[in-house]
Formats: structure tokens, sequence, C-alpha cells
């Protein structure tokens, strides 16, 4: 069973979350990483999965 790395961002954080990502499977490949994406933009959720498939999303649409 692999450790799990979870994160939650907005749009306003997406550009750190895809670098903390790319840290992450560069640096320590042995960790699974789960994103909860708050009302971000179908085409973020999917540049963010596209980094891996191995990324689990949990794409979160609020009405705020």
């Amino acid at each position: 069973m692999k450790p799990i790395i979870t994160f939650t961002a907005d749009e306003n954080y997406f550009p750190f979350a895809v670098t903390l990502v790319n840290s992450v499977l560069r640096n320590s490949p042995i960790f699974r990483i789960v994103a909860r994406l708050v009302n971000c933009p179908k085409e973020k959720v999917e540049s963010l999965q596209g980094i891996s498939p191995e990324i689990i999303i949990i794409d979160d649409q609020k009405e705020l």
C-alpha cells in the first residue's frame, strides 16, 4: 500500500497544485496523489489528470 498525499485547490491555487504534483511524481514516486479541485474549469481538471493517470481527482463544483 502506497502512502497518500492529498490536497485541495481552487482556481487561484491551481498553478501551485500543478507544481506540487510534478514535484511529487518526480521526487517521491512511492506516493499516491489525491487532489480535490474546487470550482476549477473542466480544462484545468483535465490538464491535471493529463499529468498522470495515477492521480485521483475529486472534482468539486460548489455553488457559492
